[in-house]
């Protein structure tokens, strides 16, 4: 037909069709056009398989609500508007579509923001967030810099370069993805797919190291491997539900309720994702007549101590009933220190710990808040001290997983057996404060979690 119709067939043979820049203007023209129709027509298919046309069609600005962040760096203030050009094509086309099934929210500095490209803003955004991707073709200066820091922290880093370019410096081991943006690699996507399978290894083989020196403690740490926050709220509870999430076998967390926690609106989904996975929940909280209690409270106000036994009793409650939540394949273990106070409010994976202490002067959202990784020296010594208590702890209720040999399975799914009674033998009226009402740990109000 093309052929058959001269002016038409000019029309096509004149259109620059390797031109990147016809491509973002299609793509612009064509969600201008779904967003009209384009639902009605196909809202019946399964789109799950063409990221760039999902990426074409989507409304941007929903990965900008996701709770994890990955930071771009490209050269999008580059004097050239040809360079400009290539760093928006590599960001439409192949970083946002590979980041459409995550839960990271691509974003980058504009020119004239921030202080400029390496301005504080994008130094702090290097070191905090969760992935960074640098595009280092055409010998990007913004994009070398950006991979020396991101490394010296040990941080999540890709570099991406275009095919038939090489790195002007050594990667020394950070994750390296070739693109091309002719038309077809383009469109089969095999760009975002190389990507996305970056994107998987560097999960598999978190947590990281500086690569410069063994032994070296990484940038923005401190002297035993930790990040110290200034107060608690700043590891959000985003980030402490990601740790249960990417923890491959082990997940302690120790308080004196632990509540916080089990009563988190998105906790039982984190949980039950983690079904069948071979993940182990082991949650440690004092007991109500732990007489360690008496000296940590009631000097404060003797009301607030029989809260605090109250709202132990809530947390083993809330525990008990994800324990029984139908089809539920994972290993809790419930345990209450008799004699011995946990100091800190902590939760510790297999990869990292992060840990809040206790205070007689200031709320527990307002103490600082400790971070570290899986080999430092402060992971290594508070997976030590839960051990000790865990070790010295009486074990309040138990559920096995169905593929325990020792599981006799229910008609929930999930065994679960009692070590000793949940009802305390401290009456309590029920909690309607403290750590229940605030969540103190992350929001604030004084109390202990």
């Amino acid at each position: 037909m093309i052929h058959d119709n001269p002016c038409l067939y000019s029309l096509v043979g004149f259109l620059p069709w390797r031109d990147p820049a016809l491509w973002i203007k299609i793509g612009d023209v064509a969600r201008g056009i779904w967003r009209r129709i384009g639902v009605w027509v196909m809202g019946d298919y399964d789109l799950s398989a063409w990221p760039l046309f999902r990426s074409v069609i989507d409304d941007p600005s929903e990965l900008e609500t996701r709770p994890r962040k990955c930071l771009v760096i490209s050269a999008v203030d580059d004097p050239n508007p040809d360079m400009r050009r290539h760093a928006e094509t590599v960001l439409k086309y192949i970083v946002r579509p590979a980041l459409l099934d995550s839960d990271l929210a691509p974003h980058r500095f504009e020119t004239g923001e921030a202080g400029g490209a390496l301005g504080q803003p994008v130094i702090d955004a290097i070191l905090d967030d969760d992935l960074v991707i640098a595009i280092a073709s055409f010998q990007n200066p913004h994009a070398c810099y950006a991979a020396a820091l991101a490394q010296a922290a040990a941080r999540p880093l890709i570099l991406m370069i275009e095919d038939g370019q090489s790195l002007s410096f050594e990667p020394r081991g950070a994750k390296v993805v070739t693109y091309s943006l002719d038309t077809d690699s383009v469109f089969s996507a095999v760009n975002v797919r190389r990507l996305q399978q970056a994107m998987a290894e560097l999960r598999e083989h978190a947590p990281l190291g500086q690569p410069f020196r063994a032994g070296a403690v990484a940038l923005n740490s401190g002297s035993n491997g930790a990040t110290v926050y200034e107060h608690s709220r700043q590891f959000t509870y985003d980030r402490r539900l990601r740790l249960v999430r990417e923890a491959d076998a082990s997940i302690d967390m120790m308080g004196v309720a632990n509540m916080a926690f089990a009563l988190h609106p998105d906790a039982i989904e984190v949980i039950r994702s983690r079904s069948g996975q071979n993940v182990e929940f082991r949650i440690l909280q004092c007991a109500p007549a732990n007489p360690g209690l008496l000296s940590m409270f009631s000097q404060r106000d003797p009301q607030y101590l029989n809260t605090v036994r109250a709202e132990i009793e809530a947390a083993a409650d809330a525990w008990k009933r994800i324990c029984e939540l139908p089809d539920l394949d994972l290993a809790i273990t419930v345990r209450r220190s008799q004699t011995m106070i946990p100091l800190a409010s902590t939760m510790i994976t297999d990869r990292e710990v992060v840990s809040t202490p206790y205070l007689a002067s200031q709320a527990t959202s307002e103490s600082p808040t400790l971070h570290a990784l899986a080999g430092s020296s402060f992971h290594a010594v508070m997976q030590g001290e839960f051990d000790q208590l865990w070790s010295e702890s009486a074990t309040v209720f138990r559920a096995e997983p169905r593929s325990s040999p020792r599981h006799q399975p229910p008609a929930n799914g999930n065994a679960l057996r009692i070590g000793e009674p949940l009802v305390s033998r401290h009456a309590a009226p029920a909690p309607t404060g403290g750590l229940l009402r605030g969540l103190s740990s992350v929001r604030g109000n004084g109390h202990k979690s």
